[in-house]
């Protein structure tokens, strides 16, 4: 949680010496654009196992404990581990902590799990801004699969498009249409 809030603080900071506009570098957190973005690296090539003790948590602790960690997911009975770089090097590790049944599967990413979630964070604080622009946020979230923060508007057009996408970068952002969220009755 402390690199979150770390990462949070620095990418307002950044934010705004850059006049509101999202800043994309090269570092531990933003892969160098010389990766193959989307490149799979295998862990273990047959592995047919995601079990979740043997498996998941002991991969899942150690992409979380790594600065260029950019979530993880399960498909088709394999988990992905998103990282921003050193491929080879995860795979090692990874490799080295799990049975060898294990599917897992390295992947790289644009960006880390800390950048993705400042900027869910940046957006939840500029809502009352964006709500003055026009823009009515309905929710904010990380999809590990696209590698960006899912911004569900209530009415999406041109517009709306344009204003979030100056803001934040069409390379950190996937904007969509939803209805508002409707409290559930008790």
């Amino acid at each position: 949680m402390g690199l979150v809030v770390v990462a949070a603080v620095a990418v307002a900071v950044a934010v705004a010496a850059t006049g509101g506009r999202w800043p994309l570098s090269p570092g531990p957190s933003v892969a160098s654009p010389s990766l193959a973005f989307g490149a799979l690296y295998p862990v273990n090539p047959n592995g047919t196992s995601v079990d979740d003790d043997r498996c998941l948590t002991p991969a899942q602790d150690y992409g979380q404990s790594q600065p260029d960690w950019g979530e993880d997911y399960l498909s088709g009975g394999r988990l992905y581990l998103n990282f921003t770089g050193a491929p080879e090097a995860h795979v090692a590790a990874v490799r080295e902590l799990l049975p060898s049944d294990c599917s897992v599967y390295v992947r790289i990413v644009p960006v880390s799990s800390a950048v993705g979630r400042a900027l869910q964070d940046r957006i939840g604080i500029d809502r009352g801004s964006l709500e003055a622009a026009g823009v009515e946020v309905n929710s904010i979230g990380f999809d590990p699969i696209t590698d960006k923060v899912r911004v569900g508007v209530t009415k999406l057009t041109p517009q709306v498009q344009a204003e979030l996408e100056r803001r934040y970068s069409k390379e950190l952002i996937d904007v969509v249409q939803e209805a508002p969220a409707v409290p559930a009755a008790s």
